[in-house]
């Protein structure tokens, strides 16, 4: 069996750029092995990553220190190749290498994404698109089961993350109500357009139609500039 020569070449370059995650991985799992839980966490305070997530993840500011360091030590790493999806329901990625699209943005290093939906648990409410890979890629993912483990272990991050998941849950149930409340008003407007343009002449309808289209398209970018 003979792979054609684009397939060695990429997975010659694969192997090589995911060298690093490779010694990441081996490296964790000789402290999960041969090192106390206490020892790890006493290592991990050194670690880049605690200073991201306190900086970027909002539910993070007020957990006790012991909590923080052991969702640090549930991370996983992983590999991806440019033009991949990275599976991201019930998690939250942390970018280590490459650029990253998600519906519009780009992630760089450091970047995290699914802070808010690793809390939800109703699939209305978690939304968006998954992360696609515009270069190699090293992203740390926890996933939300190790997060519940976290909180079984430690009752105040338990409550913390509670009161965070009800915030979440309030203001993406507002957005979406939001969302489908102006789509109805927009149908709404678009029947009452329709109704107006029958009674004009060509010229008039044509010329209402670029204005009122212009409107819509300036409120959109408002809209977007405002989530941004």
């Amino acid at each position: 069996w003979k792979l054609p020569s684009g397939h060695r070449f990429k997975l010659r370059e694969y192997m090589l750029i995911a060298k690093d995650i490779s010694c990441h991985t081996r490296q964790q799992q000789l402290l999960e092995e041969n090192l106390s839980e206490g020892l790890q966490r006493k290592i991990l305070l050194e670690s880049p990553i605690l200073g991201v997530i306190q900086t970027k993840v909002y539910w993070a500011a007020g957990l006790e220190q012991d909590a923080l360091l052991e969702i640090i030590r549930c991370l996983d790493s992983a590999m991806y190749a440019k033009d991949e999806t990275i599976p991201a329901r019930n998690k939250m990625i942390i970018v280590r290498m490459g650029i990253v699209a998600i519906g519009g943005r780009i992630l760089g290093r450091n970047s995290v994404y699914g802070e808010n939906s690793i809390l939800l648990v109703t699939d209305q409410l978690i939304s968006g698109p998954m992360p696609r890979t515009l270069s190699y890629v090293a992203v740390l993912s926890l996933d939300q089961s190790s997060l519940i483990r976290v909180c079984e272990q430690y009752p105040s991050a338990d409550e913390r993350l509670r009161r965070a998941q009800a915030r979440t849950a309030v203001w993406r149930g507002f957005v979406l109500h939001g969302i489908k409340e102006q789509r109805r008003l927009n149908k709404s407007s678009m029947i009452e357009e329709a109704r107006i343009q029958t009674k004009l002449g060509f010229v008039a309808a044509t010329q209402r139609s670029s204005i009122f289209n212009a409107l819509r398209t300036d409120d959109v970018k408002a809209v977007e500039a405002s989530l941004a």
